[in-house]
């Protein structure tokens, strides 16, 4: 492993002194301070206080997109790794803002290729893994683009130790994927 994270967990009142916009979203119960994590802007301003204080990235999210939980994603992809010392590459599909990719090329010294199908996150992925300067490699954008990268992915000799489907954060050998895909049912 590259680097370890920070100690896992950010109290709101550090998280409002790292990211200022989140005193927008504060209540104060019983005289500590509360965030509705229902309310989306909320808990993008809190997980972007995270990333940054915890992990020392420096992302943003899409204002239509799924505002992931870093911490989680990192315990899952860590567990993954903590089982298997031998995934070198990584082909994720449905990267959305790049936080799982950026999550394995930092801290677990892997190969990835992230993908999308929407363009609007696709840029968003593309500017965080510039900002944050990590060897992510292609990133597709349409869908023919995508299932090209997908069959490569199936081949017999492929590049992938690891596929990831991010809308479900669902890891799984490529042995398995290929079986999957053989199936005509």
């Amino acid at each position: 492993m590259k680097h370890e994270p920070l100690e896992l967990g950010l109290k709101i009142e550090d998280a409002i002194l790292v990211n200022e916009k989140l005193k927008d979203f504060v209540v104060y119960k019983s005289g500590k301070p509360r965030i509705d994590f229902k309310n989306k802007e909320a808990m993008k301003e809190y997980n972007i206080a995270i990333l940054g204080h915890v992990f020392g990235l420096d992302m943003d999210f899409h204002e239509d997109a799924l505002i992931p939980t870093p911490i989680n994603r990192y315990l899952f992809i860590k567990n993954i790794f903590d089982e298997k010392d031998d995934i070198k590459d990584v082909l994720e599909i449905g990267t959305g803002s790049g936080i799982i990719s950026i999550l394995i090329a930092k801290y677990f010294e892997c190969n990835v290729t992230a993908t999308d199908t929407v363009s609007d996150y696709l840029k968003i992925a593309k500017d965080n893994i510039s900002k944050n300067n990590l060897p992510i490699g292609k990133k597709y954008s349409n869908h023919e683009v995508f299932i090209a990268a997908l069959r490569e992915f199936c081949k017999e000799e492929n590049n992938y130790d690891y596929f990831i489907y991010s809308c479900s954060d669902i890891l799984l050998p490529s042995n398995l994927i290929n079986e999957l895909l053989k199936r005509k049912d």
